[in-house]
């Protein structure tokens, strides 16, 4: 993360849960950036901001019409949402706020360059089809641009690995199958892998047993976990058993290849976690 080298600081107004859990490590990234955080906006001042993040913990704490004053007072400022684990049914039980960027927590890392960025960028009312679009022109450029790295995949069923391995083949990358329980002279060689990425739902017991395991037949590469709605405990415990980086499922492909460009440093080291905020 690099800061801001302009002369005028950017400005983000945040408003909302801030206080959850799971938001901490993306205020602390605001800051590592350089940016000037306002948690009030007062008649006279802050007559302009870059970016307006809205933090939502729960569905419904965020009402419509505050979307609506807040872009009637600040006409080109970004404006997204950021949502916690107990959004993750809102677009089909609860009513999501609209033409808002809707991005949960632990895809900060990846959709916080694009969000921040004051490059122009599709207008938070372009259709979904214009969204689409402009997603896959982005992936047939980055497509390619990986080759010669190997990813050894963990997975109990070939459905999950098959999944998984059509996702690594279009960021240009050779998926390996790394299946629990085989003997060592039955698994992808250790030397040949780039990167490791495991399949699971949540770490209990059983998957942390199994990610261990993986974790020592590939030690010196970057672990990224794919799972299924993670929650922040999910993160730190990944985190504490020596993992990278942490993606949700469903995800997108631009989201699941700017987590592997940066897990892979250019110098070929394990980069820092992105999200890593330790519990207190």
């Amino acid at each position: 993360m690099q800061a801001n080298s302009s002369d005028k600081q950017t400005q983000i107004l945040v408003l909302g849960d801030t206080c959850a859990a799971e938001f901490a490590p993306v205020l602390s990234d605001l800051v590592a950036r350089n940016i000037e955080i306002v948690h009030t906006a007062t008649p006279d001042q802050h007559e302009f901001f870059d970016s307006i993040l809205l933090f939502q913990a729960r569905p419904s704490t965020i009402a419509e019409s505050t979307v609506h004053n807040l872009r009637r007072k600040y006409p080109l400022a970004k404006i997204g949402v950021l949502l916690g684990s107990w959004c993750e049914g809102e677009q089909r039980t609860g009513q999501p706020l609209v033409c808002v960027e809707r991005i949960f927590w632990h895809q900060w890392p990846t959709r916080a360059d694009e969000f921040l960025s004051t490059t122009l960028k599709l207008p938070s009312t372009a259709s979904q089809n214009a969204v689409i679009q402009q997603d896959l022109r982005q992936l047939k450029i980055a497509n390619g641009n990986s080759t010669n790295n190997k990813i050894v995949i963990c997975a109990n069923r070939f459905e999950d690995y098959d999944y998984l391995a059509i996702a690594c083949k279009s960021w240009g990358a050779e998926p390996q199958w790394y299946i629990p329980g085989r003997e060592s002279s039955e698994i992808p060689p250790a030397n040949q892998m780039t990167l490791g990425l495991w399949n699971g739902v949540h770490l209990d017991a059983e998957a942390t047993t199994e990610f261990i395991q993986f974790r020592k037949c590939y030690p010196n590469i970057p672990m990224i976990a794919s799972l299924e709605f993670p929650r922040f405990n999910d993160l730190n415990s990944f985190h504490q058993l020596c993992g990278d980086a942490v993606i949700g499922r469903p995800f997108a492909l631009s989201d699941l290849f700017s987590t592997f460009d940066q897990a892979i440093a250019p110098n070929g080291e394990v980069q820092q976690p992105k999200l890593y905020h330790p519990a207190a």
